[in-house]
């Protein structure tokens, strides 16, 4: 499945291309960006990145009739510290432009999070109004270092993913500031928390840690802050939920919890 979605977004690059560059070139000023490290000024708890997700290509629709101003303002007035957007249109049902609206009715940095595989892209992200970009390792390998300088050039902040040691080795040889830990492959989507915990023990001090993926409960959130988490990104347990914001202040304000 993956080499699909990369075959789709690299199809749909390619018909924009020329209009992403001729719209950066004409643009008179750039969208304010907001400072995405503000994500992680929690006082040692763990931050919470909500996520805009309207759909899953394993699962289907969560949020048929998604508004995604509303949804990220939901998250917003119920503690979230930050918004991850997914933008990629196929297989998730996203949009670039949701980014655009969600910064206009919110106060909290914006990620959008997509599948970058060319570096236009981040032009485009930067017109959007991003104040962040997640960059996935195992897609750029080789290719990593220059996307995160490019990224950080343009005023983004750069969330570099990984999902083992190998992939963590590569994003540690760039000037990422943050690293994101994933539990889900990305070659048959199926999650394992330990991946997240396991992996953080080899990241050095000094750079900011999200755990990606199969997150749900204040007891998922008190383990990421034993373990050393400055963040953790969540989004099928909010869309999913029927009183998304009761769900988000669970994660958000996670308190002291059992130690299972």
């Amino acid at each position: 499945m993956l080499g699909q979605i990369i075959a789709a977004r690299r199809e749909a690059i390619n018909r924009q291309r020329d209009l992403i560059r001729e719209k950066f070139l004409a643009a008179d000023s750039l969208p304010r960006v907001r400072n995405f490290l503000e994500l992680f000024n929690t006082d040692g708890r763990v931050g919470l990145l909500a996520e805009v997700k309207k759909a899953s290509p394993v699962k289907g629709t969560f949020l048929p009739d998604l508004n995604p101003a509303e949804l990220a303002l939901i998250y917003q007035r119920n503690g979230a510290k930050g918004i991850s957007v997914i933008t990629e249109e196929k297989f998730f049902r996203g949009d670039p432009t949701f980014i655009e609206k969600i910064k206009d009715i919110t106060i909290v940095p914006v990620m959008r999070k997509d599948f970058v595989v060319d570096e236009v892209q981040l032009y485009e992200s930067r017109l959007l109004g991003a104040d962040a970009v997640l960059l996935i390792t195992f897609l750029l390998r080789e290719s990593l270092p220059k996307f995160v300088e490019l990224a950080h050039k343009l005023g983004l902040e750069a969330v570099v993913e990984v999902h083992d040691r190998e992939e963590l080795r590569m994003a540690l040889d760039t000037p990422t500031r943050i690293i994101g830990i994933n539990n889900r492959s990305l070659k048959d989507f199926k999650v394992d928390t330990r991946v997240s915990l396991e992996l953080i023990e080899q990241v050095p001090a000094g750079i900011y840690c999200i755990a990606e993926s199969g997150i749900g409960s204040q007891n998922d959130m008190y383990a990421l802050e034993k373990h050393g988490f400055d963040a953790a990104l969540v989004g099928e347990a909010l869309v999913t939920a029927s009183d998304i914001g009761a769900q988000v202040r669970e994660l958000a304000e996670y308190g002291e919890v059992s130690r299972r």
